[in-house]
């Protein structure tokens, strides 16, 4: 279960231990006064669900194996990593690396449907293939495809926020002097890519703004579903919304513009 911390909360910060997930997953806001850093602060405690999203690439996943001379088999494979499905056909039928060769033609992308979950249809193509000593193609039927292809990372977060209230300086009213989430992904069944997204979540999710105290950690559940999988901005969107939500809550704690909240604490403002 990857844990990181993106920027080490400083002492004393004021805001105590992370967040734990709330018995009421749709509860409101909740509103109170900290003291960070000696800055008397608005404290703002909330959580925010983002479902998955399905690839939906125009070409379900599909593969033609041919058997060669000697011994070997030309697969064509609709995948984004033709290195992963080398692997998985040398792996399927017991050959050497030089008896298999993947060919895959310009396909437009796939958002990361076809990485890793290509494995699903190019090595029993291959199998089948070799078996009957006959070409074999497979593609799959749209509803299968993607009931059996993992999504975008569903992600439940949990937060809080500290904003200077201005009551010491005015001119500081809206910076935010501290930040603490706790996350949880929804990793699928078995492991895909779930350490990768992650841990790409955990190096950017302070997105454009500069905390001094900030502390983020994240774990990947296992589930019943199919393995979720890497998807176009590898978890941004889904840790960006946790973010953004608890500013767009402390601006409205402030009665200021999210906007101008967002400004005071930007890594262009603080530099």
């Amino acid at each position: 279960m990857p844990y990181l911390a993106s920027q080490a909360p400083s002492e004393p910060h004021g805001l105590g231990r992370p967040p734990a997930a709330p018995t009421n997953l749709d509860a409101a806001p909740a509103t109170d006064a900290k003291t960070v850093d000696g800055v008397s602060c608005v404290h703002v405690v909330n959580n925010q669900k983002t479902g998955g999203q399905a690839h939906f690439y125009m070409e379900t996943q599909a593969c033609l194996a041919v058997p060669a001379d000697e011994g070997r088999i030309v697969v064509n494979s609709s995948t984004q990593s033709p290195m992963e499905m080398h692997q998985t056909v040398s792996s399927a039928l017991g050959k050497q690396y030089n008896k298999v060769k993947i060919q895959t033609r310009l396909l437009g992308g796939a958002f990361g449907g076809k990485t890793e979950q290509a494995r699903f249809t190019t090595g029993p193509t291959a199998v089948a293939a070799a078996v009957m000593d006959t070409p074999v193609r497979l593609a799959m039927p749209r509803d299968e495809d993607t009931a059996m292809i993992g999504k975008r990372h569903a992600l439940y977060g949990v937060g809080e926020i500290a904003v200077d209230d201005g009551s010491v300086r005015s001119e500081d009213k809206g910076a935010i002097k501290g930040m603490q989430l706790t996350m949880w992904a929804d990793g699928g069944a078995y492991y895909d890519c779930s350490f990768i997204v992650t841990n790409c979540i955990q190096t950017r999710i302070d997105n454009a703004y500069m905390i001094d105290n900030f502390l983020s950690q994240i774990d990947v559940c296992r589930t019943n579903t199919s393995p979720n999988t890497a998807m176009r901005a590898f978890g941004d969107i889904q840790a960006t919304n946790i973010v953004e939500n608890l500013i767009d809550d402390a601006a409205a704690a402030l009665n200021m513009r999210a906007e101008d909240l967002r400004e005071k604490t930007s890594i262009n403002a603080v530099m």
